[in-house]
């Protein structure tokens, strides 16, 4: 799973309260397309950033401006919302007080 990998780099290069910027898609549901821009037979998995990064205990979501993103394609994708979202890196056990 590559996508761990790659916020696991993001995560080591920001500093405590320092700010990651998405733009992507941001399905309303869980689902996987044929790439279209490849002629390989390539999957792409499509998931909610928001739930995934504040889920992690990692990230607190600060913004989210969503749109429905306009295509000239004549591909139809199950979910065509995308959305710029902001975060900030918190500490883990911030998230996790001590249990008295």
């Amino acid at each position: 799973m590559e996508i761990f990998n790659q916020f696991n780099l993001i995560l080591k290069c920001l500093k405590k309260d320092g700010h990651l910027l998405i733009h992507d898609f941001d399905p309303l549901f869980k689902h996987s397309n044929k790439n279209v821009h490849s002629k390989k037979n390539i999957i792409s998995y499509k998931s909610n950033y928001v739930n995934f990064l504040e889920e992690s205990g990692l990230f607190k979501h600060i913004y989210r401006n969503r749109y429905v993103g306009k295509t000239n394609k004549k591909v139809k994708y199950k979910s065509q919302e995308r959305s710029l979202n902001l975060f900030q890196k918190i500490e883990f056990d911030d998230v996790y007080p001590y249990n008295l």
